[in-house]
């Protein structure tokens, strides 16, 4: 191998850090049209239904939005791209949609896959991945495994596919239909119904509301739900929200859902490191260690050097100051000796 000295190699090792860097990084992405400045302009805000019934994803105080990971991140993406989003409160996930349906907002937030959405709408790239599993309250210690729940009763969100799921395909187990997701939760706490299966945040946000215990998983979960925005298909809207979904990390995703769940539902896939990763660090390891080997005792000795110059001149200092002192000293000596020489004549 060619012999590197200095900062030679250092400046391979970044080269090839770009050079990987760049066969890896996404285009950058591109901003608005004029189209979709110009609807902003005349037609905007962007009018996002929410549906306050779905918490923690919307959270509403008397009605009105006042937060959700969902809404949050909605308006995150929206400002990023230099677009405004107006949160409209709806009493309903079916209110949400026919508003939608009918034109009266451009997007809803929030929702997984629904095949009344499915009929009219596109999803933006999924926001959050949320863990669906069954649960049980502190009634029910007995129920250790998904087959302690054969012949028991398990209730979840109402007329929602996670209730389609649990009669087609748990059929050992009793779907118990509820009115309301906090009376479902509540009746799974006191005992009344036997598990719960549903959203885990969505669990969380309820129990604490009620001032009750969590609820305890049983195995694992049974799917992962993944809500987003949704929007009529080839609408300027819906076109702006993905450029805008486009922009955002999954670190400020997840500081987003964090805030507003405790959990972090960024997609755990996301979060492994790819197969290549560390064959490929542990090889640019070893190339800094073998051309910047001399780079890095030279930063050293540099800087035990410049330690000691430091030093002395600290010495230099300090000395400097104690001769200036005394020679002040000696100065007000010799002034009132002075003044009293000439006082005695």
């Amino acid at each position: 191998m060619w012999p590197v000295r200095g900062s030679g190699g250092l400046l391979v090792v970044l080269a090839l850090l770009v050079a990987l860097a760049g066969c890896t990084a996404e285009a950058p992405i591109e901003p608005l049209t004029e189209a979709q400045r110009q609807w902003l302009e005349e037609d905007g805000p962007i009018r996002v239904a929410a549906a306050v019934t779905i918490p923690p994803a919307v959270v509403a105080e008397d009605g009105e939005v006042v937060g959700g990971w969902a809404v949050e991140i909605v308006e995150l993406a929206a400002l990023k791209v230099g677009a405004q989003v107006e949160i409209i409160p709806h009493p309903s996930p079916d209110a949400a949609i026919t508003a939608l349906r009918e034109g009266e907002v451009d997007l809803v937030t929030g929702f997984g896959q629904r095949q009344d959405l499915l009929e009219i709408a596109m999803p933006l790239e999924t926001l959050g991945h949320s863990p669906i599993a069954f649960a049980v309250g502190p009634e029910r210690p007995e129920v250790a495994s998904l087959d302690d729940l054969t012949g028991r009763t398990v209730t979840s969100i109402p007329n929602s596919v996670i209730a389609d799921q649990l009669v087609r395909e748990y059929p050992q187990i009793a779907y118990v239909e509820s009115a309301s997701i906090p009376e479902a939760v509540a009746a799974v706490h006191d005992g009344e119904v036997d598990a719960w299966a549903g959203p885990l945040p969505m669990t969380t946000h309820f129990l604490r509301q009620q001032g009750r215990q969590s609820l305890r998983v049983v195995g694992d979960p049974i799917s992962i739900a993944e809500p987003t925005a949704w929007g009529r298909p080839d609408t300027i809207p819906l076109a702006i929200m993905q450029a805008g979904r486009a922009t955002l990390t999954d670190t400020e995703m997840s500081v987003i859902h964090v805030r507003w769940t405790g959990f972090d539902l960024t997609d755990p896939a996301a979060s492994e490191l790819p197969p290549w990763f560390a064959p490929t660090m542990l090889t640019l390891f070893a190339l800094v260690l073998l051309l910047g080997g001399g780079t890095v005792l030279l930063r050293q000795q540099v800087r035990q050097r410049t330690t000691q110059l430091q030093a002395a001149n600290d010495r230099l200092e300090d000395e400097v100051d104690l001769q200036t002192r005394e020679l002040r000293e000696r100065s007000t000596e010799l002034r009132y000796a002075n003044d009293h020489l000439v006082e005695s004549n």
